[in-house]
């Protein structure tokens, strides 16, 4: 803070990505967790990203093929992640999507 005649002058202070708050882990409970189809229980961002390591072609085409994709839908609707959610929906393989979650899970603290 630096005085100038009757004025004075705050400088701003910088905030880097390296500083940036991160936002906390939703964590699902009960009917508002996914259930993958002959597959595991998801309750976050995590399990998502632990399940898209390992899941079967047909079960993932089975959540993304029928009536658009689940696990955008449930990622913004309910883990609250509008901008994963949307990255999703363009993903074309469990491996991309996977790839976009390891990306999104960067803004988590857990």
């Amino acid at each position: 803070m630096k005085e100038v005649g009757k004025k004075i002058i705050v400088k701003k202070a910088r905030v880097s990505n390296r500083t940036r708050i991160k936002k906390p882990l939703i964590i699902a409970s009960g009917s508002a967790c996914f259930w993958v189809h002959n597959g595991p229980i998801l309750c976050h961002l995590l399990d998502l990203h632990r399940c898209l390591e390992t899941i079967k072609p047909e079960q993932y085409n089975y959540h993304v093929g029928r009536l658009g994709n689940d696990f955008a839908r449930w990622v913004r609707q309910v883990l609250r992640d509008d901008d994963c959610g949307q990255a999703l929906v363009e993903a074309t393989s469990a491996t991309e999507a996977h790839q976009i979650v390891t990306k999104c899970l960067k803004k988590y603290s857990f």
